[in-house]
Parts: C-alpha cells; structure tokens; sequence
C-alpha cells in the first residue's frame, strides 16, 4: 500500500502541473505551508546521481553553505570565494543537481551564490520558495524565474478532491463532504497543517466509521507551535480587536460548529462597533461575507480561549446574546427568529442563571424549529439534570421532547410519555396524543378507512387538516404530513398537492419535518411532473435550511439522494447517502441509507454482499407495510436480475404488485416499470400479466403524467412495436427518469432490430447509451443485451477510416489490403453491431466508441 508521504507528495506533483521536462532544474513556489518542500523532495529524488542540499535561513551566505566540506576547507568568507569552494564541492561529488529548499530565507549573498551556479555555470538547480504578499524574495532568486533560467510552477493550496482524497487514505475509509469541508475550513488549504490536523484527529481517535463511512466526532486539536504562533499574534492586537476574538472564543464551543464557524455580523457590530469590525478586518483578523462573520484563522479562538477568565466569558456571552435578540428586534438580516432564539439561549443556557424555565422552553421550541431535536433533548436534560423522561414536570418541555423524540423515533420515549401525559388537557398535548391516536388508527385499519374518516369533514382531508391546525399547529401539520403521505399511496394526487400547499407555509414548527414533507412531495412530483421537479423541490429544501445540526445535514442529503437516483444522478446520490449514512443508519429510516447504496451498487454493476435474500415481504393494514415491501421487492429484483436471473426478479415484482395494488397503488408504479425493464420482449405470458396490473392500478389513481407512461409502455412491450416502445422511453425522458429511458431505449432497439430496420435500431442504441453515460453506467440486463461489441483491432481500423467517409477502395490502398478483404471486415463489424448497411454501422460504431 503507498505510503501516507508518498501519497502526498504525488498529489503535490500533480498540483503543480509540470508540463514539460523539468531534468535541468525548475522553481516551485507557493504560499507557506502549500507543499513546496514536498515537491522538492520528490524532484530531487529524481535526478540521476547524488545531490547537494542547502536551506535559506536568514544568514550570512558562509553560514548557509558552511555545512559543505569545500566550504569548510577553504575557509573563505568572501562572496567570490564561497561560490567557487560550492562549486568545487559539486564538482567534486559528481552532484547531479543543487536543491535549495526555502529560498525566501537566504540573504542577497546566498541569493547571488545560487543565481551565479544556476545561470553561469549551468548546474541543475532546484528551488523552493514560499511566496505571499508582502514578503521579501532575494532579487537573485526571484531573477530565476522572471529572467527566463529556471521554469516556474506555483504550487496552489489543496482543493477539495485532494483533501477528501488524502484524508481518506488516511483514515481507510470514505469521509462525509461535511467533515471535508470543515477540514478545508479549519487547514485553509495548507498541506502542512492538513496534515497535522489529520494525524492529531487519528491519534486522539476521533473518527467513527459507522455504516462504512468514517465520521469526525470532534475538531481536532490545533498543532501546539500554530497556537502558540496565533497566541503571539493575539498579543499585540490592539484591545477592541482582541475583544472580538474574545467573542469567538465563547461562541464557538457553544454553537458547536453547527453555524459552520461564522457569526452574525449585526449583533458583533452592537458588541464591537463598526470601527473596531473595519480595523479587524483590515488586519486580516477576520472575514466579512455578506451579513456573517469569521475569524480568518479558525483556531485564533483557540489560542486565547483559556486567557479569558470565567467570569468575563459569562459577561461576553451575555453581551452577545442580548446583542443577538435586539439585532434581530431592529429587522436585521441576521436570519429567523428561531436562529436568534437558539443561539441566545445557547449563550446563556451554560451559566447556571440562564436555566429557567423560560429560557429553556424557548431555546428548546427554536431548536426544535431549526430540526435539532437532539440539542432539544439536551437543553431539556441540562434543565432537569436527568435524562430520564419521567423527571420532566413542565408540559410545555415534555411536548417538546415528545416531538423531539419523534423525530429520532426513538418509540420508547414517545410511549413513556404518552403513558404520564395522557390525561393532560393543555392544547399542546391534546394534539400530541390525538396525533398518535390518528397515526395508530392508519396503522391498524389502513388506508382506505383513515382517509374515509377524514372525507366526513364538509371541506374534504384539506379541510380537516386546516381545523386541526387552526388547534395546534405543530400536531396539526404532523397531522397533514399523515394524510397527505396516505392521499399519495392510495393516488389521491390532487388531495395531497392540495393537503401539502396548505401545510408547508406552517411546517417551519419542526425543522426535520420540512423534510419528511419533502420526501413524501418528491413521491407525488414524481408521477404528476417527473424527477427532475422532484429533484429540484429537494434541492430548495436543503438550501433554505440555515441550521447545519448532524441530522439536519443526513435529512436533507437523503431527501436529495432519494430524488437524485430516481432521475439517474447516480454518482451525486452516492456522496449524498455517504454522507448522510452514519446520522439516518438508525431506526429512523431503518437502514434505508445502506439500501439505496447497494441498490445503486446493483443498478452500476458494482458486486456487493447480498442483503436482502431470505426477505419475504408481506401486506398488511398498515401502508408503512406496503412501502418497505415494495424497496424491498425492488432490491431484491436488481441483484436477482443483474445475477442473471431476470425473469424470477419480473416473477417477484409482479407477486407483490398483485398484494399491493389495492393498499399502496402508487407502491406498484414502481415496480411495474422495473419489471418491464427487466422481461424479455418474447415473454408474450408476462407481458400480458404487466399489461393487466398496470391496467389495475390506472383504475385506481388519479391521472398522471408517470401513470399514463407506465400503461404506454407495457402494451407497446406487448404489442412488440419498437416505436411505441421508443415513444415511451421519450417520454420517461421528458420526465427526467433516465434509467427507465435508458432501458425502454434499448428494448425499442432489441424490437426494431427483430424487425429489419438496423437504422431505427442503431438510433435508440445510441439513445440508450448516451443516458447511461451519463448516468455513469447502467447494469439492467436490457443494457447488456445491447453492450457494444468486441471488434478485432483490423476490424476497429476499417470502420474507423469508414467513419471518416473513405471508400472501401480507398481504405483498401491505405491499408495495402484487397477490396475484397475490406468489404469482409465490413460484413463481420456490421453482424456484430446488428446492423444491415455501411451508414448505421458507423453510427453504431461511433457511439460505442464515445
């Protein structure tokens, strides 16, 4: 395995872009800390024979290259005489090249040494120099590369490819983009304190890997000599602006990162004023972006975080939290009220006077709002001292707790508190219950029965959400997600589109819930508009989210994931269930994460450990039944089918469509569409049964734009028309169901080819194959049956100068081959690709060859 050094300085060499022979010598510069000396290292290791190695410091030239024999034995102190003793020591050594490594540090009279032996003597040389505004290059050295002697090569700090690529190598797992991006953050890009931050976070053992997916439990601790550095700079600020740093030093570790290090700027003006902000920011001590604020050097906080007395952090976090709240009170764009809420509270929460009851209740109500309902249950734990749920006294907290708990599903808490709370008759925990109540209902008599109870209301399922949340509102619109997720599965489409707008503009209560909302709407865009509308209501979701809690993050990337691999984005599905994977593995959405990956795995051909074999799904009352099922069923058909055993996996997605299409008809569309990618186009007997199902569950939906496409393709399948088959895979197109395009595309082909037109077939071919490139590749059997064919390297040749518009005679003079022999390889290339003439076999041939 490639070591951890040798892989740095790979990508270091590649950072630096060498376009050409470097064998003479070249300058690599770059900021401090961005890998030069890595560079170097790697170079000189190159050059043939051995190498004489000098380092600038800044000192007088003698004492630079004193280490050197001939230095030492001449005893020279004089420029002229220096420079002739360093070129008789490379003479003598036989050196193949001098490599000086922090250049910027060497005097005029060094400088001057390693111009005059690279330019007038013509020895090989290698420097390193580091380059930042302000700081000082000898004029020799820089002359270098500005004369033209030495080619230059900036070496540019880490992007985030190469973070997330080293880090991984270290820690021998795949990482989250959030834990890249606070690497990013917290390094700057700077190799050498990547790094060091890496190896601390590894030695302290901060990485979990959870569901195969390494995660960093905490910020690693700053290398000591960069605190002590940083805390040497804080000294000699002037004291207003030591004061703001002051102010990140008590906010960071309370936020916990969840602001991604930044602070609101209105209310830092309130504690600092404008003045000392512009000053800061003049200094390089901190970054203004719009209206936020962060220390420039992310660990500052941390240098001075333990000079600051305990008293004076309890006044500073008071300052700033009453800063907070009036910002907010003068229409700041400081953000919602609920981030005003929880960052005040969070601020004062830690001192022992900041725990009342009221404080408490709406810090937690704001951080429930925000989705963090793990911060809930700890503000609410903190206040009681307990983390036992039968230690609550307050309804108010309970409620909050119980919705908190809900949204962890953690069903023992929500019992235990259902069990003490029952007879409570405040409005917050009626609906607490009635909720419940409601949600035990669907579960036990399905469906049809919940949502003809709620039809009883003289304005329909819309009308009675709206009363329910005209009582309470946060019950009311967990209520609405209830109904609108059953309107869905049974194909009420209008029910729930109409359910769904009256209950997002009051979803703002739970901020998990916005996204639970989202996934169920994604379901619904899905058959009335396509996945790209789908994917792109996931997408808002996730950036109007300002909070960046754990689950915050997993809900969101996994509500994106979900829409992205529907629409055939299957290599951005993969970075959003991996980063998404350790914060949902749990109970929550039972594994689903882990599901969706290996079923992607199966949709790109990659082999995996087969996890759902054994797995008999059944139908009961309950709807959540026919949903879980049907993944599973889907699962299960995509190894069986890319196992080569297609017509079983049609077999079992037919079986379980028959038992779900009158709980969850919506469910069935799914599969249906799978296994219509998955029949053979002579299985006239399985053709009819997909007919007949899809036919079944028309009669029970409303319209939809999916529906209608999912009946057009079954009976163009069965009805063997190449064109109807290709009219619906442009359909699924339009829709943005790439897969299901991709599949029907190459079906039309198998149909057009059984029927003699080679042109027609070569055409929905490169349809095909162009959807699967770019989804990044598609293992259905209907794209193997259409995989290109292997040619002989004679045969690639001729199609190739065919493709080019030569005649055979022509091909034949280049090639010093027979006519006859040429029009052979012709014939053979065209059996292989199916095709029937010159035209569609370059065709065919030139979309393979992408």
């Amino acid at each position: 395995m490639q070591g951890e050094h040798e892989f740095r300085a790979e990508q270091a060499v590649r950072r630096a872009g060498f376009d050409r022979d470097v064998s003479s010598g070249c300058a690599v510069t770059g900021p401090p800390g961005s890998g030069t000396t890595t560079v170097l290292t790697s170079l000189a290791g190159r050059v043939e024979g051995p190498t004489v190695w000098v380092s600038g410091v800044r000192r007088s030239a003698e004492l630079v290259f004193a280490h050197l024999p001939a230095v030492l034995a001449a005893g020279e102190t004089s420029l002229a005489g220096t420079r002739w003793a360093v070129a008789r020591q490379l003479s003598e050594d036989r050196a193949g090249a001098l490599v000086v490594d922090d250049a910027h540090l060497l005097d005029d009279d060094a400088g001057a040494i390693v111009h005059s032996l690279a330019v007038h003597d013509g020895v090989p040389t290698f420097v390193a120099c580091s380059v930042e505004p302000g700081a000082r290059v000898p004029d020799a050295i820089r002359a270098l590369w500005k004369d033209g002697h030495l080619p230059r090569y900036e070496l540019a700090l880490l992007g985030v490819d190469e973070v997330r690529a080293y880090v991984e190598h270290v820690v021998g797992a795949p990482v989250t983009s959030r834990d890249v991006d606070s690497l990013m953050r917290w390094s700057q890009g700077r190799p050498s304190l990547l790094v060091e931050l890496v190896a601390s976070s590894v030695a302290d053992d901060l990485w979990a890997v959870i569901n195969a997916t390494a995660v960093l439990t905490a910020r690693p601790a700053p290398p000591t000599t960069l605190v002590e550095e940083l805390k040497s700079t804080a000294d000699v600020l002037p004291e207003d602006v030591y004061a703001i740093v002051e102010v990140f030093a008590v906010a960071a570790p309370v936020l916990g990162g969840r602001l991604l290090d930044w602070l609101p700027l209105a209310p830092l003006i309130d504690v600092a004023g404008m003045d000392t902000l512009v000053e800061a920011e003049r200094a390089g001590v901190i970054v203004v972006d719009g209206a936020r604020v962060r220390l420039a050097s992310p660990f500052l906080a941390d240098a001075i975080a333990g000079h600051t007395p305990t008293l004076r952090r309890a006044a500073i976090a008071n300052r700033l939290s009453t800063a907070v709240t009036t910002s907010a009170l003068h229409g700041s764009e400081i953000g919602s009220n609920d981030l005003v809420q929880t960052i005040a509270g969070l601020l004062t929460t830690d001192a022992s006077h900041g725990r009342t009851l009221s404080r408490t209740q709406t810090t937690a109500r704001s951080a429930l709002r925000l989705g963090d309902p793990t911060m809930v249950r700890s503000l609410i734990s903190s206040f009681y001292g307990s983390d036992a749920t039968a230690d609550i006294v307050d309804p108010e907290l309970a409620v909050l707790y119980g919705w908190a708990s809900t949204d962890l599903n953690d069903t023992s808490s929500i019992l235990t508190l259902l069990a003490r709370w029952n007879n409570d008759q405040s409005p917050r925990w009626r609906g607490f219950i009635e909720f419940f109540t409601a949600y035990f209902t669907r579960r036990e008599t399905g469906s049809a029965t919940f949502l003809r109870q709620h039809d009883q209301h003289p304005d329909g399922l819309r009308g009675a959400v709206a009363d329910w949340i005209d009582r309470d509102r946060l019950s009311g619109v967990w209520f609405g997600y209830l109904v609108a997720e059953t309107a869905i599965l049974v194909g009420r489409y209008s029910d729930a589109r109409s359910i769904l707008d009256a209950v997002m503009p009051h979803s703002g209560d739970n901020g998990l819930l916005v996204f639970s909302l989202t996934m169920i709407e994604l379901r619904l865009e899905t058959m009335t508009a396509g996945a790209d509308a789908a994917a792109a209501k996931a997408e808002t979701a996730r950036s109007d989210s300002a909070w960046r809690s754990d689950h915050v993050w997993a809900a969101a990337d996994y509500t994106c994931a979900v829409a992205h691999v529907c629409a055939g984005r299957l290599d951005v599905a993969r970075t959003e269930i991996r980063d998404c994977a350790p914060f949902v593995a749990g109970p929550a959405l039972d594994g689903a994460p882990t599901r969706l990956m290996d079923r992607i795995d199966r949709m790109t051909g990659v082999d995996g450990p087969a996890r759902n074999a054994g797995v008999a799904p059944s139908v009961t009352a309950d709807p959540y039944s026919a949903q879980l099922g049907g993944d599973t069923v889907v699962d299960q058909a995509w190894e069986t089918a890319v196992g080569g055993r297609a017509t079983a996996a049609v077999d079992a997605l037919l079986e379980f469509g028959d038992l779900a299409v009158d709980a969850a008809p919506t469910v069935v569309v799914d599969l249906i569409e799978l296994a219509a990618r998955f029949v053979s186009i002579t299985d006239r007997r399985r053709l009819a049964l997909l007919v007949a199902l899809a036919e079944r569950v028309e009669g029970r939906v409303e319209t939809a734009r999916r529906m209608r496409a999912v009946v057009d393709y079954c009976r163009a399948l069965l009805a063997g028309e190449g064109g109807g088959v290709e009219a619906a895979a442009q359909t699924y197109r339009r829709l943005g169901l790439r897969p299901v395009a991709a599949d029907a595309f190459a079906q039309a082909a198998a149909l057009f080819r059984a029927d003699g037109d080679s042109l027609a077939a070569a055409a929905a071919t490169t349809a095909a194959h162009r959807l699967t490139r770019d989804m990044g590749g598609l293992a259905s059997p209907a794209q193997t049956s259409i995989a290109p064919p292997d040619l002989t390297r004679r045969e690639r040749e001729i199609v190739r100068l065919a493709s080019q518009a030569l005649s055979n005679q022509q091909i034949a003079d280049r090639l010093h081959l027979s006519v006859r022999t040429v029009e052979g390889h012709i014939l053979r290339a065209s059996a292989k690709f199916g095709v029937q003439d010159r035209r569609a076999l370059v065709a065919a041939w030139e979309e393979s060859d992408r």
